[in-house]
């Protein structure tokens, strides 16, 4: 059989990425509670388009799409099935699904025109899609990664640091104006 090269999806041009770990994601439950998350993520008005394994693009002969995570209702079987391709799939396995099939990927685009706060970057959609997974009574741990989110860390602490230095240099100052002017009155 001859190899196939297959570039890797460019995932670099999200700002925002959000991790989704968990021990399974091919089980019934999973997959439910998968699909309404990223349908409430695009029903924010915020969330332009969510790229997830789902939506990988088709590797086979005719082009056809077909989903790398089940119906719900499809039995255990195909779902270990599917969990084998997906894996197995270089478009999914390593970028949109770690290859332990552990952590999951979904690069969000963000229309900014309704970004109105940090926090509708990063909290607003972690906090989605917790809420959906726990109302399935799923305990995957969700994170936000990318662009903007460091950009915001960095930032804030930016800010608490220039605070810092300036209580520090004004500390510096009085004491020099003390010993300079040889008393506080003068200073």
């Amino acid at each position: 059989a001859l190899p196939i090269y297959v570039a890797p999806l460019m995932l670099f041009g999200s700002e925002l990425m959000l991790l989704i770990h968990g021990d399974d994601f091919f089980t019934p439950t999973a997959a439910r509670a998968i699909r309404e998350a990223v349908s409430a993520l695009e029903a924010l008005p915020q969330v332009r388009d969510v790229m997830w394994m789902d939506r990988a693009p088709p590797l086979n002969l005719f082009g056809l799409r077909e989903p790398a995570l089940p119906d719900h209702r499809a039995s255990q079987r195909r779902f270990d099935s599917a969990k084998e391709t997906a894996l197995g799939n270089p478009l999914i396995a390593g970028q949109l699904l770690s290859t332990d099939g552990r952590t999951m990927l979904l690069s969000i685009e963000v229309d900014w025109f309704y970004v109105r706060s940090n926090a509708d970057c990063t909290t607003v959609l972690v906090k989605t899609v917790k809420d959906v997974l726990q109302s399935h009574k799923l305990d995957f741990e969700v994170g936000v990664t990318g662009e903007m989110p460091i950009r915001l860390v960095m930032s804030a602490a930016s800010q608490e640091n220039d605070r810092k230095f300036q209580y520090i240099a004004y500390g510096v100052i009085l004491i020099l104006a003390t010993i300079l002017f040889r008393g506080p009155s003068a200073v």
